[in-house]
């Protein structure tokens, strides 16, 4: 948890659009290879989008 905080402590709420859009490719383009439990895939975007909406509030 606190890697995740010293991360986001690089980001402002003006950075939410280029942070929002690296997600989105990400989501669009994928990553090459098969997931062994798909279930930790949403998991990890789960987090990438809590990160998100924590930026977009300010709150990093």
């Amino acid at each position: 948890m606190e890697k995740i905080k010293q991360i986001l402590s690089h980001y402002s709420k003006e950075d939410y659009q280029i942070f929002y859009d690296t997600v989105d490719m990400l989501c669009k383009k994928g990553v090459n290879g098969n997931f062994q439990d798909y279930r930790v895939l949403v998991d990890v975007l789960e987090i990438l989008t809590a990160c998100e909406n924590l930026i977009m509030a300010g709150q990093t």
